[in-house]
């Protein structure tokens, strides 16, 4: 791809995940939005992006007594690391996010809980920008 800045060819790389939401339902069922995006190596320009969705759950004996009136789970993002794997002259390579989240309840009696999920997509189904 050629750079809209320089016009030359780049090569890219990737930046650090942008989480763009999270949450939870009354079920204990997690969804998240990341955004990851590949920057032309030379200026930075933004090249080529995806936003996956992650899935994830609590698990129904980790939230016994938690569900109900008075009691509403609360999740917050705790890291987001990215993903890469290069493929080999005849393999895709694939691109993504892994994020790790806390899981609590209102009521503060119920020990933090960790969920990570991850996603990834294939660099040649990411969407490009220029």
């Amino acid at each position: 791809m050629k750079c809209p800045s320089c016009n030359k060819f780049a090569s890219l790389e990737m930046q650090e995940p942008e989480v763009q939401s999270v949450e939870i339902d009354d079920f204990g069922n997690i969804s998240a939005e990341v955004r990851i995006v590949r920057n032309a190596a030379c200026c930075g320009d933004e090249m080529k992006e995806a936003t996956l969705t992650l899935e994830g759950s609590v698990f129904e004996a980790d939230v016994v007594g938690h569900k109900g009136k008075g009691h509403d789970f609360e999740v917050e993002e705790d890291g987001v690391d990215m993903i890469e794997e290069d493929g080999s002259r005849y393999q895709k390579s694939y691109f993504g996010a892994s994020l790790t989240v806390k899981v609590t309840c209102s009521c503060g009696k119920m020990e933090p809980i960790t969920v990570e999920m991850s996603d990834k997509v294939a660099a040649s189904e990411m969407e490009e920008l220029c």
